[in-house]
């Protein structure tokens, strides 16, 4: 039977992940095929444009993608915590001369390697510099969605992060550890930005987007909620309609509330969504009788099925607030930015450096 063929050859090449909306067209596998070999990582569904079958695009829960590993927190943030530590080993050793006075620094052993235009110092300020640019490349890669070869959405991010949290701090050693006049300003735009990306990752983290990057829209978070629902349900031996009701949010969500009350209902939620898998796990550890590893599992698809379902409840008011906080990112990112060229800029001009 062709159908039975197709499902074959498209499971074939992505297991069982979104194979029930796919169409059935040897001309969209063969696409399909075509996209996998240039290491194309986004969905399927987008591959082949949107177009459904109609018959497979029927209201039963598609089934739920596989498990696949996640790095896990240390992993993934392993080379930040390397930079701080080297960072903070440096500060830690210069701390002698870092609280010395600028007439006292001059006489210092550590002079030559600590001052802004030393050894260590101007190489400081170097790799902030290529930092501070790198940073800027991640906007260029979000317009540049269909370009796999430029390596996933998620990793530029977590980079993007990585070198957001640490240039203030590997300019405060090329600095110094001093902040007068310009450079005042521009470490104190650094350190704005840094702590509002942190907010902006937080927003980030509560708007639904694929394993790619991609932003999903409400019918695609849906069918993934309800994938996730079925599959709780059949490796837990429980009615789909009782992890429905037992995962479902308490009230409903005012759309008219203001910024800061939607902050405040995120972090509600995310407190409520911890409490409500521990409940979970223990309910149903014991009701069902699961092993560990099966315990394990069911957990972690219940706190992607409820963070689904809070986004879903959320991601009108979560972009909204997300947009007024580009408006306001934007702003210290330049004005960092203007102060670091124009002190660039000055620098190489006097030949202050111990490599011009």
């Amino acid at each position: 039977m062709p159908g039975v063929a197709a499902d074959a050859r498209l499971e074939e090449i992505f297991g069982a992940r979104e194979v029930g909306v796919l169409s059935r067209k040897p001309s969209d596998i063969k696409e399909i095929e075509r996209s996998v070999d240039v290491g194309d990582t986004r969905s399927p569904r987008l591959l082949v444009g949107l177009r459904l079958d109609p018959v497979a695009a029927s209201p039963t829960p598609p089934a739920a993608a596989p498990a696949q590993p996640r790095r896990g927190f240390l992993r993934r943030n392993l080379p930040l915590a390397v930079i701080f530590m080297v960072l903070g080993a440096i500060t830690v050793v210069g701390m002698e001369y870092y609280q010395l006075p600028q007439s006292g620094r001059v006489r210092h052993d550590y002079h030559a390697w600590l001052k802004p235009s030393g050894y260590l110092g101007q190489g400081a300020g170097v790799a902030a510099l290529l930092m501070f640019l790198f940073m800027y490349l991640y906007p260029m890669r979000r317009r540049m969605r269909h370009r796999p070869w430029l390596g996933a959405l998620p990793r530029w991010l977590d980079v993007h992060i990585a070198c957001g949290l640490a240039v203030p701090v590997v300019g405060a050693i090329h600095a110094g550890w001093r902040f007068q006049g310009l450079i005042g300003l521009g470490f104190l735009s650094m350190v704005l930005v840094s702590l509002s990306g942190i907010v902006g990752k937080y927003l980030y983290a509560h708007l639904p987007h694929s394993r790619a990057g991609y932003d999903l829209n409400m019918e695609e978070v849906e069918q993934r909620r309800a994938a996730l629902t079925a599959e709780i349900a059949r490796k837990a031996g429980l009615d789909p309609a009782e992890v429905e009701k037992e995962t479902a949010p308490a009230s409903d969500i005012d759309e008219r509330q203001g910024m800061l009350a939607t902050l405040g209902t995120l972090f509600t939620a995310d407190f409520v969504r911890f409490r409500t898998v521990l409940r979970l796990r223990r309910r149903w550890g014991k009701q069902c009788h699961l092993d560990r590893p099966a315990l394990r599992e069911i957990t972690r698809l219940v706190r992607r099925q409820i963070r689904l379902t809070q986004q879903r409840r959320m991601i009108d008011a979560t972009r909204r607030i997300f947009k007024f906080w580009h408006v306001v990112h934007r702003p210290f990112s330049i004005t960092a930015f203007a102060a670091v060229v124009v002190h660039v800029v000055v620098v190489v001009t006097m030949g202050v450096t111990w490599f011009w």
